[in-house]
């Protein structure tokens, strides 16, 4: 099992942060407040430089609640102009 390992009932997205002046601490922070069916949040890459733009956070959520589409929709919706999505990514 391992720490990679997740319950079959769960699916993980890496999302790619876009365009945003915030640091990759308060991106985190807001995506953890979102609650379900978001059930884990996690930094993966930190670009370089003080904003977060660029990095890369694993997203855990329920199975079959979300598609990559919908997330990147809903974090662009959601983010506003305090953060962007560049692009969602459903991990296997």
């Amino acid at each position: 099992m391992g720490n990679q390992a997740i319950d079959r009932d769960q699916e993980r997205y890496r999302i790619q942060v876009g365009d945003t002046e915030r640091s990759v601490e308060e991106i985190i922070a807001d995506l953890k407040s979102y609650g379900e069916p978001v059930v884990q949040v996690a930094l993966e890459t930190k670009a370089a430089g003080t904003t977060a733009a660029g990095s890369t956070i694993i997203i855990t959520a329920a199975a079959n609640s979300l598609t990559e589409q919908v997330l990147e929709r809903k974090l662009n919706e959601a983010g506003g102009c305090m953060y962007q999505i560049a692009a969602v990514t459903k991990l296997i």
